[in-house]
């Protein structure tokens, strides 16, 4: 319930943010290192399984600094053949944020993959962030 005119400003600035970041993040280009194909619809899908948890990674950092920060970040990865993450780590950043990077592999470290047996393969993930204010 919201109490106070601070409070309705913060709901509608999270609400706002929220909105503004949807067409900006998580837009899949998956590379697989090995041929056939990898289902990249399961990838993506448990990728965004957790979108609010890598918004919450943008948000903090936005908040933490005060600063509009924006750009984009290239998460490399290893999907084993149990669904599990192995190798995660940042292929390359426009954001320069280790905060927001470290975060977000994390999450990906977290993530379960459905495999269907698929062996080992790389993943190539783009996370896409930027503010508005």
């Amino acid at each position: 319930m919201i109490n106070n005119a601070s409070q309705y400003f913060n709901f509608v600035k999270r609400s706002w943010l929220k909105a503004i970041l949807t067409p900006f993040i998580l837009a899949p280009i998956l590379s697989c290192a090995t041929s056939g194909n990898k289902k990249p619809d399961l990838i993506d899908d448990a990728i965004r399984s957790k979108r609010d948890e890598y918004v919450r990674c943008y948000e903090k950092e936005l908040n933490r600094t005060g600063q509009s920060i924006s750009g984009k970040i290239v998460a490399a990865f290893y999907v084993e053949t149990d669904g599990t993450v192995t190798d995660e780590k940042i292929q390359s950043t426009t954001m320069n944020s280790p905060r927001v990077e470290s975060c977000i592999l994390g999450l990906i470290k977290t993530t379960r993959f459905k495999t269907h047996g698929e062996p080992h393969f790389l993943v190539r993930y783009p996370f896409e962030f930027a503010s508005r204010h």
